[in-house]
């Protein structure tokens, strides 16, 4: 009798427990394919981490300062490149935001100056020819005004003495415009994290224009041999362009 009432226990209990019957699924990738269970966890959605850091990323600050229309709507001489235009506008941005010494000499640092336009090169010997050869390009200063509303036609180099150390530039501004420059009445807000992404010379350059009607809603109308010459520099290359 007792051995039949355990054999009952023991039945009662197996009849309680709900078999365990692995699906086809499982079955299948056990049997053909041991990886699938692991790469099927996998994912290409970013960590928790990076997806929460993402989302409190900022947008680029702005750093604009005011550029004078007489210099915005200048025509170079000569063809400027584009570390040329990048430098010009780092060192105006200098001079509108900080004083001159005695002498009239602003200093940038280099490590600041490269930052600044984007320059990731440690190649400063670019960097002082490139400096060097805008001290040799006259301007036309504010070609796009109307002929009536000219008070005078003025022409000068923008930088017209520069001083280079390992570390430091230090610069004064042509007396011609340094007044316009520093207290500009119309001006165009360039920002500085816009003009670092140019690739092209001709590219920043139409930009600075633009920008500078961007309340307008349109620009002024310009001839365009007038307007080639602001954008590629006046000459005999620049002609054939258009």
């Amino acid at each position: 009798f007792e051995k039949e009432q355990h054999v009952s226990c023991c039945c009662s209990k197996q009849t309680n427990q709900e078999p365990e019957i692995p699906s086809l699924v499982e079955d299948h990738q056990q049997r053909f394919h041991p990886r699938m269970r692991v790469m099927a966890k996998r994912s290409d959605t970013p960590p928790r981490t990076a997806r929460q850091i993402a989302l409190f990323q900022l947008p680029e600050v702005p750093k604009p300062y005011r550029k004078a229309v007489q210099v915005v709507h200048s025509k170079p001489r000569a063809p400027m490149s584009l570390v040329q235009r990048k430098v010009s506008n780092s060192w105006l941005k200098n001079a509108v935001q900080n004083k001159p010494d005695e002498e009239g000499w602003w200093s940038i640092r280099i490590a600041e100056m490269a930052t600044e336009i984007g320059f990731d090169s440690n190649n400063r010997e670019y960097l002082r020819d490139s400096a060097l050869e805008l001290m040799r390009i006259i301007f036309e200063w504010d070609v796009v005004a109307a002929e009536g509303k000219r008070l005078k036609w003025k022409a000068s180099v923008l930088f017209p003495d520069i001083e280079m150390t390992a570390e430091v530039v230090r610069y004064r501004i042509s007396t011609q415009l340094r007044d316009q420059v520093l207290n500009p009445d119309m001006y165009a807000m360039i920002d500085m994290n816009v003009v670092a992404k140019f690739r092209r010379a001709s590219s920043l350059a139409l930009y600075e224009f633009c920008v500078r009607f961007e309340r307008i809603g349109r620009t002024a109308e310009v001839p365009w041999e007038s307007f080639r010459d602001m954008v590629l520099g006046e000459s005999t290359e620049a002609k054939t362009y258009l």
